[in-house]
């Protein structure tokens, strides 16, 4: 989910049995990364860093990453600045390991790639 937006957060959330006391901190920005688990979810908030080559300066973006029983949702607030795409080549090969791993695996997957 990019932009994470109070009412979709909550929406999406609610769906998956996602807690509230998680919803609060996907919702919650200047946090310290940290690692969470609650009712059998695991949640990780981290952050990208980015050069921007326009202003010589290393810039942050905080990404949320829910796993469930069967599921990964990610959180992030700018679209433009994704560094998933290598993933996502990766899920459109039937025989990746992405593709016939558990959920954990991808969850693994996209921690991996932001460090």
């Amino acid at each position: 989910l990019e932009g994470a937006h109070q009412k979709e957060v909550v929406a999406l959330s609610n769906h998956y049995g996602i807690h509230l006391l998680l919803q609060e901190d996907i919702m919650s920005y200047g946090q310290r990364p940290k690692l969470d688990e609650v009712n059998d979810v695991l949640y990780v908030l981290m952050n990208m860093l980015y050069y921007n080559s326009i202003n010589h300066t290393i810039e942050q973006e905080q990404i949320s990453i829910v796993l469930g029983n069967q599921f990964v949702i990610s959180f992030q607030e700018d679209a433009h600045r994704d560094v998933f795409n290598p993933i996502r080549e990766r899920l459109h090969n039937s025989s990746s390991k992405l593709r016939q791993y558990p959920a954990d695996y991808l969850f693994y997957s996209m921690i991996d790639i932001i460090v």
